[in-house]
């Protein structure tokens, strides 16, 4: 008789989903899982500098959990990430508004509002995520874990935002500003830029970069036309005089926007108009 996985047993380097999802725990119900959880847990690096704080929280763990774990998992009654993303979301844009503030009194509305848009973009937060190994941690359910959910970029970055939620939650605002201000010193430690740099804004911005060369060109701006599906996604696709140059489905209708209109840019798709005509 084959011998039960025991935590010990799991191997680190797995994501905890795909640990979760291979191991005999699956059936043991709620209390289990949270068990299970915060020992796996804890063969992540940075645990302890980020996450010890908040002990045994089911507010990480629902941090952490993607719609998929939810749906497959429904007995252990833990929500997704995604109401926590929407909390997170908007205490991020408050402490980077402040600290943007504090570092720039020169700068006017519309400059900080850029900024902090190129800072807090999902380009940007998938980036600092993934220096983090936040795919380790990702709840996922099997088909996402199969389709390399913990690699997304959009579910990446919703994690930062998840998280913070969760520290505000549990520590209030306070939690929320030290927990961003470790994510922020490690950004500019791993990518040797400071997080809140005024030179991010070259990298932003991608619509109105993408509506520049195509108005030179062509003398005509793209359009992004959006359909939504039942489940909250949208599909947006990006035309250019009656072309369609790339289109891609996402949670978030600007976001998809955003990333369509680098992708046209960094690979050129807006010369497809020429060979089309």
């Amino acid at each position: 008789m084959a011998s039960e996985t025991t935590f010990s047993d799991i191997r680190s380097g797995y994501s905890i989903s795909k640990s979760y999802n291979d191991a005999p725990l699956k059936d043991r119900g709620r209390e289990s899982f949270i068990t299970w959880f915060y020992e796996e847990i804890q063969n992540w690096p940075y645990f302890k500098d980020y996450f010890s704080s908040l002990g045994s929280s089911n507010h990480l763990i629902e941090a952490l959990c993607h719609t998929s774990f939810e749906h497959e998992n429904s007995n252990l009654k833990f929500n997704s990430y995604e109401r926590l993303e929407f909390l997170g979301d908007a205490v991020l844009d408050l402490l980077v508004s402040k600290v943007l503030l504090s570092r720039y009194p020169k700068l006017n509305e519309g400059r900080l509002s850029k900024l902090r848009g190129a800072l807090v973009n999902e380009n940007n937060l998938s980036k600092l995520a993934r220096s983090l190994e936040f795919g380790r941690l990702v709840l996922l359910g099997k088909g996402e874990t199969k389709n390399g959910g913990q690699e997304k970029n959009a579910i990446l970055a919703d994690l930062i935002e998840s998280t913070i939620a969760a520290f505000y939650l549990e520590q209030g605002i306070e939690g929320a500003e030290a927990y961003l201000s470790k994510l922020t010193s490690f950004y500019s430690e791993s990518f040797g830029v400071d997080f809140y740099d005024e030179s991010h804004l070259d990298d932003f911005d991608s619509k109105t970069k993408l509506q520049e060369k195509t108005m030179a060109l062509y003398k005509e701006h793209p359009k992004y036309l959006s359909k939504e599906f039942d489940n909250g996604e949208f599909e947006v696709l990006v035309t250019l005089k009656g072309v369609e140059l790339a289109k891609m489905t996402h949670s978030s209708k600007k976001k998809a926007e955003k990333i369509l209109a680098s992708k046209i840019l960094e690979q050129k798709l807006y010369d497809e108009v020429k060979n089309a005509h």
